[in-house]
Formats: structure tokens, C-alpha cells, sequence
């Protein structure tokens, strides 16, 4: 996201500033190693200055908390139950229920969408973004998606979706729903798309019963496993 992209940005140039100001006092006051020039010496410190900067800046874009907090309510990573309507196209992969996972990826500096489906027979497949994009600095949170299907029997497909997510100042700590529409290669059709947030104690809950095939469960109960787990978080 580009917020985290910023900071990290500034983050390094300000840690890489100070250990540079730190090689350059060492060079200025003669300190050095015997046996070494005191300006191998402060070569040596900027260049860990430097690797110690950007390490730095990455373990903090790293963290889950440091990067709800930068966002605020403009936090969309996380677990969400997709539903599509409008199916013209009878087996179309987009006509049951999906699990998107959207995080972003420090090493390569760029939002991940992973969205598990499940085709006409059951099997299991994804729905990779090859290129997401959001914008936070605005009313809702806009979202773009360029995507890759791995469908079982046709192969790849590909496909655009493009969404906001609703701030509401009843959730502060992000938005819960998407509202948006979806496009695939070869079915001439632009379909609307909804999707809730699956909170982390449902995802918590759903680990701890199910274990690795939690994002199953759900599938196989076409979302209902969430609705059922969403009541009765609010009841407790």
C-alpha cells in the first residue's frame, strides 16, 4: 500500500541519516581500529548504517500492528466471505461463495489477494491477484484487483475486480463490508460482488475446531459456518 511504502520510505532515510551522521563524526574525530584507516572505519559503519536502516523500516512494516495502526480505519487486511450474483454463466468458478485473504507483502512492497473457491465437483482451487492495488486516502477504500483463476478442467483465466470498502464509524478499527463488481475473461458479463469481514476471533474459533481446513468448513457450508460463528460471538 502506498501509506506503508511512505513510511518505510522515511523510516529508512531517517535511521539511514543518523548512522551516516554517526560514520561521519567517526571519520572526523580520528576513531578508529588498530590497524585500520579511519576512513575504512567509517565506510564500514555506513554500510551497516545502512542495512540496519532498511531492516529496521521492514521489521516494522512487517508487524500486523504497526501496520493496522498507520492505516486505522482504513484497515482491510484480513479474512473476507465474497458472494457474487447475477450467474448467467451456469458453471462459471464464480458462482459459489469465496474466502478472500488480502495481506501485504514487505518483500515485494505490494498488497496480496488470495480468494479460495470450490468448483461444480468440490475440488478446491484459487483466485491469485497478479496485480491489487487500493487507495485509502479517500471516502471508502478503493480496490482493484487483477486476477489469475487456476480453475480445475479450463485452465487459467483471467479477470478484474474492482470494489469499495465502506468506512463506518461503527467499526474504527477498518471497514467490514465490500460492495464492488467483477468481470472474467470470456463470460461478457459484469457481475456485482459483496463481501463481509470474517472477524479474527471467527477465524480463531474456525482454527481451533477445524484446523487446517477451516476456510473448507466454510466453503462447504456456503458461508453459513461464519454466520453461525458471527452469532455467537454477539451472544456470548
Amino acid at each position: 500500500m502506498k501509506k506503508f511504502n511512505e513510511v518505510k520510505y522515511w523510516m529508512s532515510l531517517s535511521f539511514a541519516t543518523i548512522l551516516v551522521a554517526m560514520s561521519y563524526e567517526l571519520r572526523r574525530n580520528n576513531i578508529t581500529i588498530p590497524g585500520l584507516p579511519s576512513y575504512i572505519v567509517a565506510l564500514f559503519a555506513f554500510f551497516i548504517g545502512a542495512k540496519s536502516a532498511a531492516f529496521i523500516a521492514n521489521y516494522f512494516i512487517g508487524k500486523k500492528w504497526f501496520r493496522k495502526y498507520l492505516v486505522k480505519d482504513a484497515w482491510i487486511e484480513g479474512y473476507w466471505l465474497i458472494t457474487t450474483s447475477n450467474h448467467a454463466v451456469e458453471k462459471s468458478p464464480l458462482n459459489q461463495v469465496g474466502v478472500l485473504f488480502l495481506e501485504y507483502k514487505v518483500d515485494k512492497q505490494e498488497l496480496k489477494a488470495v480468494t479460495t473457491r470450490l468448483g461444480e465437483h468440490g475440488e478446491k482451487f484459487l483466485v491469485n491477484s497478479e496485480v491489487a492495488y487500493v487507495r485509502e486516502d479517500s471516502v471508502n477504500v478503493k480496490y482493484l484487483n487483477y486476477f489469475c483463476i487456476n480453475y480445475p478442467g479450463p485452465g487459467k483465466k483471467y479477470g478484474m475486480a474492482f470494489a469499495e470498502f465502506s468506512k463506518n464509524e461503527e467499526y474504527p478499527h477498518g471497514p467490514n463490508t465490500l460492495e464492488g463488481n467483477i468481470t472474467l475473461e470470456g463470460e461478457g458479463e459484469i457481475r456485482r460482488q459483496s463481501a463481509d469481514r470474517i472477524s479474527d476471533e471467527c477465524v480463531s474459533k474456525l482454527r481451533g475446531v477445524h484446523g487446517d481446513k477451516w476456510i473448507m468448513h466454510i466453503l462447504e457450508t456456503e458461508g453459513k459456518a461464519v454466520l453461525e460463528c458471527s452469532v455467537s460471538n454477539i451472544s456470548k
